[in-house]
């Protein structure tokens, strides 16, 4: 008997994906060959399956190992040897492997660009980038404390387009905001235009990532950018005209009002003027400017509304890796392993959430977060029979979503194998 009937799903995805096989080569296996037990593939297997099921601790692998699905996704048969303990896996996470996890980025990149299959991109390609806190579990390397977020904490850097996450790296909160922002663009982009070159691509982020290395960098590179801009008195003149106007509307109409205007400008460590979009909003009694900088054309209120403002989406999707696929869960002492956590993390996220884009495509949990889908549709209990010819899983006939995860795993194995014969099935 099993409690994750449903996690089958995420053994299909893979297989259509060929994910974990490409993750695991990322990391070199130095063992003593005559000595290994469990080879790379099955520990990231294992630990990756695991996150997406909801077993975020190592020590849950005491069960785990001798859990039937959990051996099915790894590639063991049910009545195979144990997997791997949680001291294996703790040796796994603590190897000194550091420089290979940008190869593992560059698989998440390339998962990304496979997933449109022969199809282009409609449009320009936005990439988000932001950065949240990653409390610390006591004194570990790589511990400041951030004074924006008032506690010891680290301070991973996230990159998505749409709902693909794209890059995924930890940082100590001491750096700045846009620490390492420009390297994880550039090996995203270069990895996006070597499959389509004249693709067009906008970076979108906050004020803390309108830092003229990334700007400089996108500008020679093809790249456009609408980033925020912290105010100041200087440019808060520029915008007093429109501030004026704005007051007047509010104290007409007895609501908050706003006046879009653009201009350009130069800071003193720019290399050249750079067109920044401001937002005179008059709330009751005081005045709230915002400014955007940006390389884009077009009217400033659309720049704004329409194409800025959308960024806010991507705080559901790290909180969705977050809490749902525990990327948080970073309590090893050595930095690098938390790093290494927080990896197979977001190889947990882009299993779930190709299950949601392709599994879950026009049914009622299309939009349904990580946390959902594992609790309705993997947290079912199964049966496992083991023949000399075939492994099944029987599942209650009277289970609510039985339905819905029928038609998930008919989706799957079509993107993974083509149209099924369910005749012979």
């Amino acid at each position: 008997m099993v409690s994750d009937g449903g996690a089958t799903m995420l053994g299909l995805a893979d297989r259509a994906m060929g994910l974990t096989p490409r993750i695991a080569a990322c990391f070199p296996d130095h063992r003593s060959p005559g000595r290994v037990t469990h080879s790379m593939l099955t520990l990231v297997r294992q630990r990756v399956f695991a996150i997406a099921m909801g077993y975020e601790d190592l020590n849950d692998h005491h069960a785990l190992r001798d859990d039937a699905m959990v051996r099915l996704l790894a590639g063991h048969l049910p009545d195979e040897e144990s997997l791997a303990s949680p001291s294996t896996l703790c040796r796994f996470e603590n190897r000194r492997q550091q420089a290979r996890l940008l190869d593992v980025m560059r698989v998440l990149v390339d998962a990304f660009i496979e997933s449109f299959g022969r199809k282009r991109p409609s449009g320009p390609l936005i990439l988000d980038i932001d950065a949240t806190a990653d409390p610390a579990h006591g004194d570990q390397e790589g511990n400041f404390f951030n004074g924006f977020y008032d506690c010891h904490c680290f301070l991973p850097l996230f990159v998505f387009c749409g709902e693909h996450l794209l890059l995924s790296w930890l940082r100590p909160s001491s750096r700045g905001t846009g620490h390492n922002s420009r390297a994880a663009i550039a090996l995203i982009v270069n990895r996006l235009r070597a499959k389509w070159r004249d693709i067009g691509i906008i970076v979108r982020g906050d004020a803390g990532y309108a830092v003229p290395r990334l700007m400089d960098w996108c500008e020679d590179n093809g790249v456009d950018y609408v980033l925020g801009y912290a105010k100041n008195s200087k440019i808060n003149k520029r915008i007093a005209g429109a501030m004026e106007r704005a007051r007047r509307k509010s104290l007409a109409t007895g609501e908050p009002a706003r006046v879009y205007t653009s201009f350009r400008d130069r800071a003193r460590s720019w290399p050249r003027q750079r067109r920044i979009v401001a937002k005179a909003e008059w709330l009751g009694d005081k005045a709230n400017p915002r400014y955007v900088v940006t390389s884009l054309p077009g009217r400033a209120d659309e720049l704004y509304e329409q194409t800025y403002c959308a960024r806010g989406d991507m705080e559901n999707r790290i909180k969705e890796q977050q809490y749902g696929l525990f990327s948080d869960r970073t309590s090893c002492h050595a930095f690098r392993a938390n790093q290494v956590r927080l990896t197979l993390s977001s190889v947990a996220y882009v299993l779930v959430e190709h299950i949601r884009r392709v599994g879950l495509a026009g049914t009622s949990m299309a939009r349904a977060q990580s946390w959902i889908i594992r609790e309705r549709l993997f947290k079912v209990a199964a049966r496992v029979v083991v023949s000399c010819r075939r492994i099944r899983l029987k599942l209650s006939e009277t289970w609510p979503h039985a339905e819905l995860l029928c038609t998930a795993l008919r989706n799957l194995i079509t993107r993974a194998h083509g149209p099924p014969d369910w005749r012979r099935a």
